[in-house]
């Protein structure tokens, strides 16, 4: 390797790109948080209901008055401490026909004679069964424990008609779905950012120092590039691409050389797309174009010009077969300067390296350039059958696609095997 390719830079736009193709990822992961929190709230909760009286503590046959309230106050006070008494708690236990589970809580209101009692069950008729049995226990033993004091009830007992509880994980769901969303978002970006491709053009020419770089803007869509009609689709940028098949062109003509092997290290990074658009404004330029298409595991250039309502019927191994002339089989695109000749699954059965040379000498006499759309490089096979018959080769690399080392082999075998490496097309970097 040419440098130490451990780190494939971060690009904000490609980032957002990653984010956005697998942001369904953050929303199934917050789905299944909020119903699964659901579920295990409900299976952990207990509802519990609390029934409430507010009483006022008196002495016995008279009310207070203002120079008696500090002793008053004292009297609240420990009647408030008997109702919170084991003794007390005990002792309504033993008074209940059928003692249930309940808690039962008093307090003093704000420094006034009053208290507020509330008892809390499992069951409303059980809370509030107790509350009453706690106010007639108290008047059974008040005279006994806090002299002459008494209990006037100025509201409830009431009936809960509703839990007074609620489950702390259903009170926390959206909170914590929120925060498991913005996890699985945390989780995309660590991996892309882990994710061993190139994601920034200075990262890759940063590793290739001595290769010569081509950028091209990435269409929305990579179908429907040339048309038969001769009209060009608005997918590509046309001045990045016309810039790029000048240099193409020149460089071509410095070398000598008339074929161009084209190809990638991944499937989906562009080569084919490239490929067409270079003809394209090769062919605006005035120069006769042949688009051979070489990858018979992937056959779709008819879909890429937008004529697949006709069957190509003019496929590679007619040639190779000997059984026709190139200029007989190549299908032309009208209104242009440009030949195709498309291949199929059965392409390469009988390949052998002289078929390619024959094709691309065939073709030389008819066209001023041929543009090759070759397959995926592996570093065997009919890729490199291509890439040494053809004049010089061209790499397509494709933003946050390909890896490292598979676009590390590419590169170094082109280099190693063609002194005359055009360079490569930097695909929607």
């Amino acid at each position: 390797m040419s440098n130490e390719m451990h780190w494939g830079g971060i690009n904000g736009k490609s980032l957002f790109k990653a984010l956005v193709t697998d942001i369904w990822m953050v929303f199934a992961v917050m789905v299944i948080t909020y119903i699964g929190l659901g579920i295990l709230g409900n299976m952990r909760y207990t509802p519990s209901y609390t029934s409430e009286a507010v009483v006022a503590v008196y002495p016995l046959n008279q009310m207070y008055t203002l120079e008696a309230s500090s002793s008053a106050l004292e009297t609240v006070s420990a009647v408030n401490e008997v109702l919170n008494s084991e003794m007390f708690s005990t002792g309504l236990r033993n008074r209940l026909a059928e003692p249930a589970d309940y808690y039962l809580y008093s307090y003093q209101l704000d420094r006034t004679f009053m208290l507020m009692l509330s008892v809390s069950s499992s069951s409303p008729e059980n809370a509030f069964k107790v509350l009453r049995g706690a106010l007639e226990y108290f008047g059974e033993i008040s005279s006994n424990l806090v002299g002459d004091s008494r209990l006037e009830i100025l509201t409830g007992p009431d009936f809960p008609l509703s839990a007074s509880n609620t489950s702390r994980i259903l009170r926390l769901r959206p909170l914590l779905t929120l925060f498991m969303g913005f996890a699985a978002e945390a989780f995309l970006v660590l991996m892309y950012a882990m994710r061993k491709t190139y994601k920034s053009s200075s990262a890759i020419q940063r590793s290739y120092k001595n290769v010569r770089f081509f950028r091209v803007t990435a269409p929305a869509s990579g179908r429907h590039i040339l048309r038969k009609n001769g009209r060009s689709a608005s997918a590509t940028d046309r001045e990045t691409m016309r810039k790029t098949a000048l240099e193409v062109m020149q460089t071509l003509r410095a070398k000598k050389a008339r074929s161009v092997f084209v190809t990638s290290a991944a499937h989906n990074e562009g080569k084919t797309e490239v490929a067409i658009s270079l003809a394209r404004e090769l062919a605006d330029s005035g120069k006769s174009v042949l688009l051979l298409e070489t990858d018979s595991e992937k056959t779709d250039f008819s879909e890429h010009l937008s004529m697949s309502d006709i069957l190509p019927g003019h496929i590679l191994p007619m040639l190779m077969q000997g059984g026709a002339a190139l200029d007989g089989v190549a299908d032309a695109i009208s209104a242009r300067g440009i030949k195709v000749l498309f291949a199929n699954n059965s392409t390469h059965d009988d390949f052998v390296p002289y078929d390619a040379g024959k094709i691309l000498e065939q073709a030389e006499k008819l066209v001023d350039i041929i543009l090759v759309d070759g397959c995926i490089w592996t570093g065997s096979g009919d890729e490199r059958i291509w890439s040494e018959a053809a004049d010089t080769s061209l790499a397509v690399c494709r933003q946050d696609k390909a890896d490292f080392y598979a676009i590390d082999r590419m590169m170094t075998d082109l280099r190693e095997n063609d002194s005359e490496f055009l360079g490569c097309v930097l695909y929607g970097f």
